[in-house]
């Protein structure tokens, strides 16, 4: 046996060198180690978190530390199986801090993440699926807490070709408000967004603010989408992420309409317009309250809200207006507003108005969108204290609108017009091919000289109007509803008084003509009516006239508002003698857009034949064939006309 001094040798020789290969073999591991050799295992990671493929074209590398960094260079995430385009994700370099302590809790703390030169597709394909939704996947991590984050370079786009959409937005992290403030997100993009020019501007705080409860998030964003421009800004409520908030916001725009191709919110047509509310969303519902601005050349201001979660949006809406120009409410019956000095209008509404000028017609022939009545359903109450109109002698508007699965119901409508009061109630239905009008009004108390304001020999006559009115309407555009109109028109004025200049130009009176332009004189009126039946289209005078104590004025014949011709014969029988009178029926003729006034030819002749056969007896008997007897008496003002029982009857049941 060998001595035990000798083996002890031995093994120590052995352990020497079993160190000695030990550091050997560290050594050419520490020197040749890569940490490109974990790329496979970080990429099937990835790729089975989300069902795409994943790969590391750069290097990987780890700084071993009480914090990690770890790097990677040149990172793709495949798209979806539908695109044509294979790289969802791809980015420069992304460098993570992980603190390693956490790890021992089973926590991922990033202190630090910075993304270089990131460009990320968004985009959905015609059966409306996204890529951004990924497949199953067994793997279900928490998500990290970040504590910084740093975006250079970065690019988002976003397609999606059913709703012509394409736009690439620049993102990039900002400069901190402070040192150790998050950064804030910058971003800037341009494309299409539904078809039209768009362009933005946004900062916004730090998308790690989001998980602070405490911490208000904010945000500046700025949108120009084809002549429409928008602009928010305020603090969201950071928790909800974003489907909770409120934010202050302006709109402004040519036109409200072109915001339904932008949001899918069938909005009416109007002159150009800027608002300013507050704009929030709660769950499905999204609201603008408190919001004031100018729609034309009319004031609005109230609360919107639509709520998203039904078969159609749901809009409820309280609007009021200090004064509402009723030429900015035209395009809702398919006309153009007005367009001249001291009219706001686009340059839209201006062509359209120049076109319509050139046109023979004055009602409306464009069709009525009955896809946007049914497209959405209503709740609104519009009351406006004063009223501008050129047409209309309308002073205040109170309505209450009602539009379910496209039958929209004005109910009650109530106008205060001319010093007095019309209500009734408006139906248009437009659930099926064809669109079907109802109306029923009733007037009370209309001041007759502010009927026509523009008449200055009605300004001095005094009395009150009554009427009522209903009928029934088929049609596709403004034009065909009056070319279909069917129903009854009754109107009934008691005793007052009226402007004789008016009845002796009427019954072309020239002596009492020349003395009344002198000094106008009224004559009481006793009283006047019309009994009006309208079939087809067209409106017949059953019975019409006007009574005073000097002349009694009958009205015969119809309106066509189908052709938009005018067929009426005006019979002046006057009550008392008047010499050089050329008392005859007067014609009033041709369309609305150009109506014609002439007297009847026959009686003229006449009364020039015994002028003529006169002078020849005697000159001075010409005379005598232009003096009025006045063969004309009072009437029963009414009494056994069918205008007050029939208007009755049709207003309680309308054909």
């Amino acid at each position: 046996m060998l001595p035990e001094k000798l083996l002890a040798a031995r093994r120590g020789r052995r352990a020497a060198i079993a160190v000695v290969a030990t550091a050997l073999v560290l050594g050419v591991v520490l020197l040749a180690w890569d940490w490109n050799w974990f790329k496979p295992l970080v990429e099937r990671r990835v790729q089975v978190a989300t069902s795409r493929h994943f790969a590391i074209d750069g290097d990987l590398h780890a700084s071993l530390g009480r914090t990690t960094v770890v790097t990677a260079e040149r990172l793709r995430l495949g798209n979806a199986a539908w695109s044509e385009h294979p790289q969802m994700a791809q980015l420069e370099r992304l460098e993570v801090h992980i603190a390693l302590r956490p790890l021992l809790r089973r926590e991922i703390v990033l202190p630090y993440v910075a993304v270089q030169r990131p460009h990320v597709l968004l985009e959905r394909n015609d059966q409306g699926e996204a890529n951004w939704v990924f497949g199953p996947s067994d793997a279900e991590p928490s998500p990290p807490r970040i504590d910084r984050l740093r975006v250079s370079d970065g690019q988002v786009t976003l397609i999606e070709p059913s709703l012509q959409t394409n736009l690439q937005v620049q993102v990039r992290s900002g400069d901190p408000s402070a040192p150790g403030e998050p950064e804030p997100l910058l971003a800037a993009g341009h494309g299409t967004y539904r078809g039209e020019p768009f362009d933005l501007e946004a900062q916004a705080d730090s998308p790690l603010e989001l998980r602070n409860a405490d911490r208000p998030y904010r945000v500046e964003l700025s949108v120009v989408a084809g002549d429409t421009r928008a602009r928010a800004s305020g603090a969201l409520v950071a928790p909800m992420q974003l489907t909770d908030f409120a934010v202050r916001f302006q709109l402004a725009g040519s036109d409200l309409a072109k915001l339904s191709r932008l949001t899918d919110l069938q909005l009416p047509s109007t002159p150009p317009y800027s608002l300013d509310g507050e704009l929030s969303r709660r769950g499905s519902t999204w609201s603008y309250t408190g919001f004031q601005g100018r729609i034309g050349d009319s004031d609005i201001g109230g609360d919107v809200a639509v709520d998203l979660d039904g078969p159609r949006p749901m809009l409820r809406a309280s609007l009021a207006s200090r004064r509402i120009d009723l030429d900015d409410l035209a395009a809702l019956i398919g006309a153009p507003p007005k367009t001249g000095p001291g009219h706001t209008a686009s340059i839209e509404q201006r062509k359209q108005a120049e076109a319509q000028r050139q046109q023979r017609r004055v009602l409306p022939d464009a069709p009525v969108d009955l896809s946007k009545l049914r497209a959405m359903d209503a709740q609104v109450r519009l009351h406006a204290d004063r009223v501008r109109s050129s047409w209309l002698p309308v002073e205040a508007i109170t309505a209450n609108l009602q539009l379910q699965a496209g039958r929209l119901r004005i109910d009650p409508l109530t106008l205060r017009a001319a010093g007095g009061k019309v209500a009734g109630a408006l139906l248009l239905d437009a659930s099926g091919n064809a669109l079907q009008a109802e109306l029923r009004l009733r007037a009370n108390g209309v001041d007759v000289p502010k009927l026509i304001p523009a008449a200055q020999a009605l300004r001095q006559s005094t009395g009150r109007l009554a009427g009522e009115m209903a009928l029934t309407a088929r049609g596709a555009s403004v034009a065909q509803l009056v070319a279909t109109a069917h129903g009854q028109v009754a109107l009934a004025m008691g005793p007052g008084h009226l402007s004789n200049l008016i009845l002796e130009l009427v019954g072309l009176d020239v002596a009492e003509a020349l003395r009344f332009l002198v000094r106008d004189k009224m004559v009481p009126l006793r009283c006047a009516w019309a009994d009006l039946a309208v079939e087809q289209g067209v409106v017949h005078s059953r019975s019409f006239a006007l009574d005073t104590t000097d002349t009694v004025l009958y009205v015969e014949g119809d309106v066509d508002l189908r052709e938009e011709a005018i067929r009426l014969r005006l019979v002046p029988q006057p009550k008392d003698p008047s010499p050089l009178t050329l008392r005859t029926p007067l014609r009033l003729t041709g369309t609305f857009k150009k109506p014609a006034v002439r007297p009847e030819p026959g009686p003229l002749m006449a009364r020039g034949a015994a002028a003529v056969a006169l002078a020849m007896i005697a000159p001075p008997a010409a005379l005598l064939a232009f003096i009025e007897t006045g063969p004309g008496k009072d009437t029963d003002c009414g009494v056994r006309s069918a205008a007050p029982r029939v208007a009755g009857e049709a207003i309680r049941k309308p054909r």
